[in-house]
This record gives C-alpha cells, sequence and structure tokens, in this order.
C-alpha cells in the first residue's frame, strides 16, 4: 500500500518526475537523430581527395544548314571520392535525401536515420559497391558510432532528470 503524507501536492510532484524520467530517453534519443542526420549530410558534403574530372572541355558537332560547325564547351571540374571515402557531392541529391524517423516500436525506442530511396535510388550502391566500382561507405561508420555512444547518453540523460528533480538518492 502506497501512503501519500504531503498530499495532492507531493502526489502531483512524483506525476511529474515520473513523466520527465519516462520522457528523457525519448527526448535524447531525438537529439541523437537531430545530431547523426547532421554528422551524415556534413559528410557527404565536405571535400574528397580522389580523382578530378572535367578539366577538358567537351567537343561537339553541331549540323547548321548542312556545314558542320565545331563547338567547344567546359565543363565543370569534379573531385570524386576515393575508394572508402564518403561519396562526394555531384549534384547534392543524396545529402538532400536524408531523413530521421522515429518508428512506433513495440517495448523500446527506435530512430531511423536513412537516405530516402525515392529521391537516391543509387544509396546501396555507393553504400556497398558494385562489380565496377569500390564501395563509399557513408552510413555504416554513422551506425557504429552512434551505436557505440547512444546508450551512454540515454543514461545520462536519465540521471540528469533524476537528479534535477529532487526524487532522486541523496
Amino acid at each position: 500500500m502506497i501512503q501519500i503524507v504531503q498530499g495532492r501536492g507531493s502526489f502531483l510532484d512524483l506525476m511529474s518526475f515520473a513523466n520527465r524520467v519516462a520522457n528523457a530517453p525519448k527526448t535524447e534519443l531525438a537529439s541523437l537523430a537531430r545530431e547523426a542526420k547532421a554528422d551524415l549530410v556534413q559528410t557527404l558534403r565536405e571535400p574528397k581527395s580522389g580523382r578530378i574530372y572535367g578539366r577538358r572541355t567537351s567537343r561537339f558537332y553541331k549540323l547548321v544548314s548542312g556545314v558542320a560547325l565545331r563547338k567547344s564547351k567546359a565543363t565543370k571540374e569534379y573531385r570524386a571520392s576515393a575508394p572508402g571515402e564518403a561519396p562526394a557531392p555531384r549534384t547534392g541529391a543524396l545529402a538532400r535525401s536524408v531523413r530521421s524517423v522515429a518508428p512506433r516500436v513495440a517495448g523500446g525506442l527506435s530512430v531511423v536515420v536513412f537516405a530516402d530511396r525515392r529521391v537516391s535510388f543509387f544509396r546501396h550502391m555507393l553504400e556497398f559497391g558494385t562489380s565496377k566500382a569500390a564501395a563509399r561507405p557513408f552510413i555504416a561508420p554513422l551506425v557504429e558510432h552512434y551505436a557505440a555512444i547512444a546508450p551512454e547518453r540515454i543514461e545520462a540523460a536519465v540521471d540528469r532528470s533524476v537528479d534535477t528533480s529532487g526524487f532522486g538518492p541523496r
């Protein structure tokens, strides 16, 4: 049997404390998801160290009134990523496709940070490589990093919520 000695105010304080402690992991997980998404976008946008393409001018011929005219067109310079490095930004579609969602999971908390396939259908080819191109992993290193720090950060958030409430151990 539970006895409430000091009345309704203490009970409401206890309920507020319980809600704060229950919401601390959700809040910290949402913060981790925002941080992971920002890290992923930053990784995709930073300069790379691979081969440079596009220095030459491309030439094409245009047929005008039966006469072929030679034209030159300068192309933009582009530095690709080296194998094993995160993909280099070419159009920015991969960085723009990064999303995060918090699906409801029975008995637990979950956050998913991913590259949307409707925008960047090629993301798996970059992550795992193909028969002709080496892998440029960008999600796997992020998953390893956040899987290592997430439990500690969530535990620290719960500890902070207990410490600031006045109901924790003294």
